[in-house]
């Protein structure tokens, strides 16, 4: 396949959108950074949305949004994921489930066994819990599933290294591999979820997935003769029995490189495994990523954006990395921030949008477009 082209559209007019054609393979990164969700076309109308984010001007799940923006109706969502249980990868996914009545919907199996189950009726029923968290959200997910399924309705599919999680049964021939986790990192997650039950006589307040992203669904896609790789969150921690070094040692790791790389963990150093990017990618592979910007907090770091660009000239960026100039304020305002704060910066609203497409035979380069505010990853530090 010929080096894929690059289309900057900013802003993006929703009218007339196109959707793809049944023979155009596309992925799809929405993320306003902070936040992330993958949207892919399966080929032949069927797609498959992975994680949610919330679009901060509708106030809906991106992915939905985006999809109804190219006329896409959410029965031909097949496949829904839950790469983890971290915030921002997971906010407004029961409203996803909810609406994708015929998806199939897929989790981590670290997320397994009765204390799972405990600490989600625990969390659920909480009423100190202070703010959303995954737990909750999750919570959602499970009751969405019983009221339209029942205890004996179809369960969801968890997912592990080596198990195809969709195959299609039609028409263009289509794939979905889970990576991970590993069979160790599903056991530690077990006793990960045990540390996390609330205990007696205590509150918590709020409940996230322990670190590192052990359980993280990391996803090897295939449509037609094209691959993609998508990373989720999948750490590397130098252990070959965890992360991406296990990835690489599985014996069911499929062999076929990828043409895309959803860079894992927001292209932070913890998710970079050198390994990973000589064998399962192929030279120059379109490599987009969701940064992660909250407070102080921001990646991925000039350094780490370096390493990224040492394999591929085309990595992408949902939003700018950078802090943009702060507002300028008068009078009254201006001293009250200076009263209250040290620095004032402009928030991004925007929900980037890195698209790809390509045919499904892989004969064309593909296009790559960068829609509201995506921008090439060498320049989401300027």
């Amino acid at each position: 396949m010929r080096r894929a082209s690059v289309r900057r559209r900013w802003p993006r007019t929703l009218t007339g959108n196109r959707p793809p054609s049944p023979a155009e393979f596309e992925v799809s990164l929405l993320g306003p950074g902070y936040g992330e969700s993958v949207v892919v076309h399966l080929g032949d109308q069927r797609w498959m949305i992975v994680d949610s984010c919330i679009d901060r001007q509708s106030r809906e799940p991106a992915a939905l949004r985006y999809l109804s923006s190219i006329g896409v109706p959410f029965d031909n969502v097949l496949v829904v994921v839950a790469t983890h249980w971290d915030d921002d990868h997971i906010r407004g996914l029961a409203d996803v489930v909810r609406a994708c009545s015929n998806a199939q919907f897929v989790y981590s199996d670290g997320l397994r066994g009765p204390d799972f189950l405990t600490l989600v009726d625990a969390i659920s029923g909480d009423p100190n819990l202070a703010s959303p968290s995954g737990v909750s959200e999750f919570a959602g997910i499970l009751k969405v599933l019983q009221e339209r399924y029942g205890l004996r309705g179809i369960r969801p599919v968890k997912a592990i290294e080596g198990r195809p999680l969709w195959v299609s049964s039609s028409g263009i021939s289509a794939r979905v591999v889970a990576l991970s986790p590993s069979d160790r990192a599903a056991a530690l997650a077990t006793l990960d979820i045990a540390r996390l039950l609330p205990k007696s006589g205590k509150k918590r307040v709020k409940v996230a997935a322990a670190p590192p992203n052990h359980v993280s669904v990391a996803l090897h896609v295939t449509v037609g003769d094209v691959v993609a790789i998508l990373g989720a969150d999948l750490d590397e921690v130098g252990n070959p029995t965890l992360g991406w070094a296990a990835v690489i040692a599985s014996p069911t790791v499929p062999k076929a490189q990828a043409h895309l790389f959803k860079v894992p963990h927001h292209g932070s150093e913890t998710g970079y495994h050198e390994p990973a990017w000589r064998k399962l990618l192929l030279p120059n592979v379109v490599a987009p990523l969701t940064p992660f910007i909250k407070g102080n907090v921001r990646v991925p770091s000039p350094e780490e954006a370096a390493q990224i660009m040492a394999h591929t000239s085309r990595a992408f960026s949902t939003a700018q990395v950078a802090a943009r100039p702060r507002y300028r304020h008068t009078g009254v305002v201006a001293r009250t921030l200076k009263e209250a704060v040290r620095k004032t910066w402009a928030t991004n609203p925007k929900l980037g949008h890195v698209r790809f497409r390509v045919s499904t035979s892989g004969q064309d380069p593909g296009t790559v477009e960068l829609l509201d505010g995506a921008v090439r990853l060498d320049a989401a530090h300027s």
